[in-house]
């Protein structure tokens, strides 16, 4: 089980990385701009910085000139609630709760609220978890695609969860990442179902055992028994028929 924290969003600072952002997308000139709104750029970049308390106020006009709602510390705490209860319940393939997450997700963004980021990725990482058609999947790369400008905005637990969205959609994603820095079970799956498409059976059964060792540590049957049926698929395709069916009964 995880637990995910938003501490840091509590605070300030790490505002300016989503701040800093939505100013180059919208084509302004920082300096120029922060001054129009009466923002001094000296004081934005030692907020940006560290911790201050001109820092709120200037969170504050920033979120109300681009009608971003700022959230309390109790929401940001029901947030925590959130995201855990979501993580847990994919990683777990635990669907009961999805379209009541969906809807909820859909709220928080529709009602501009400045962790849309966030709730963007997390929508993403729903529909990755669940069988997809290829609309579904295209919608989530598109959603990841417009969310990698973010990725500074993420505290260091989102950005370890999201890291998925780089293993599953970059054919390079090993020249971003090493393996070695992996620690749970769900990248090293999606990794595995990547060398099924590219008919590279020696990395999935390699990728594949890393990733059931964790399911089985974690008591994570349902991602067990999903890999199995691709074991067997696999076996099945290399007329391992013998393996295919030891598994089967195993």
């Amino acid at each position: 089980m995880k637990d995910i924290k938003l501490s840091e969003y509590q605070n300030t600072s790490i505002y300016f990385y989503l701040f800093d952002v939505v100013i180059k997308n919208k084509n302004l000139n920082k300096d120029e701009f922060l001054i129009s709104i009466g923002i001094s750029p000296t004081s934005y970049r030692r907020a940006r910085k560290s911790e201050q308390a001109i820092g709120h106020e200037i969170i504050k006009i920033l979120a109300d000139y681009f009608d971003y709602r700022l959230l309390t510390n109790e929401e940001i705490s029901n947030m925590e609630i959130l995201f855990t209860n979501i993580y847990n319940d994919m990683y777990y393939k635990c669907f009961d709760n999805y379209d009541s997450y969906m809807n909820i997700l859909d709220h928080e963004i529709a009602t501009n609220s400045i962790l849309f980021p966030i709730l963007y990725n997390f929508k993403s990482f729903m529909m990755l978890n669940k069988i997809l058609k290829p609309e579904e999947e295209k919608k989530a790369f598109d959603i990841y695609k417009e969310n990698k400008c973010y990725e500074n905005f993420f505290n260091f637990q989102l950005k370890n969860i999201f890291e998925i969205y780089d293993i599953f959609f970059l054919d390079d994603f090993q020249e971003y990442y090493s393996i070695n820095d992996f620690d749970d079970g769900l990248k090293f799956y999606i990794i595995s179902s990547i060398y099924v498409k590219k008919n590279d059976v020696i990395k999935f059964f390699y990728y594949a055992d890393i990733a059931k060792n964790y399911f089985l540590k974690d008591n994570n049957f349902m991602r067990v028994l999903y890999l199995n049926n691709t074991y067997m698929n696999v076996y099945s395709k290399i007329n391992d028929f013998k393996s295919c069916y030891n598994l089967a009964k195993s």
